[in-house]
């Protein structure tokens, strides 16, 4: 897990690198890309490494091993301090609205794992609402082990499986 925790930090530092060759920052908070539009993804690349442009919107993955205990849909405290990144995040843009995708690995029974990934993004929208931020601006899904982003035959394959991903929706 440790192999896999540096690794994204180093990824994430490389991809990071990348994108400050490509934006000017013309204004106090203002970042823009080469060709003059706002990149949106300033504030969040600056709590969460992967977060990509998507056509939904800007999207990044949290590690259901960091948000979660085993089986489980309580959050970890390590959970609430990056969910408090996200928190300050959309206190800044209060316009935007969110999405909270529950994945799972493909370990165990089907249904118990989209039940389980429904109730792991429900605690993060729980937690949201409970930092105030409105409930009409998050969505929740639960998607199980349907679609994976590793190979769940491998122990590390089924440990990225198991995540939250978070989209800002456009």
């Amino acid at each position: 897990m440790k192999k896999i925790l540096v690794f994204s930090v180093l990824a994430g530092l490389m991809s990071l690198n990348s994108c400050k060759q490509q934006q000017l920052t013309v204004l106090p908070g203002a970042v823009v890309s080469k060709d003059g539009t706002d990149d949106g993804l300033k504030n969040v690349k600056g709590d969460f490494n992967d977060a990509t442009r998507t056509d939904e919107g800007i999207k990044f993955s949290l590690s259901s091993d960091v948000l979660f205990p085993s089986n489980s849909s309580y959050l970890t405290d390590k959970a609430k301090a990056e969910l408090d990144k996200l928190t300050r995040i959309l206190r800044t843009q209060s316009d935007k609205k969110i999405r909270v995708d529950g994945h799972t690995d493909a370990t165990g029974e089907v249904n118990y794992n989209v039940w389980l990934s429904e109730k792991r993004a429900a605690s993060v929208k729980k937690f949201l609402e409970d930092a105030g931020i409105t409930a009409s601006r998050i969505t929740t899904k639960g998607l199980g082990p349907n679609n994976p982003i590793a190979d769940n035959k491998t122990a590390e394959g089924r440990q990225k499986n198991r995540r939250v991903e978070i989209i800002i929706l456009n």
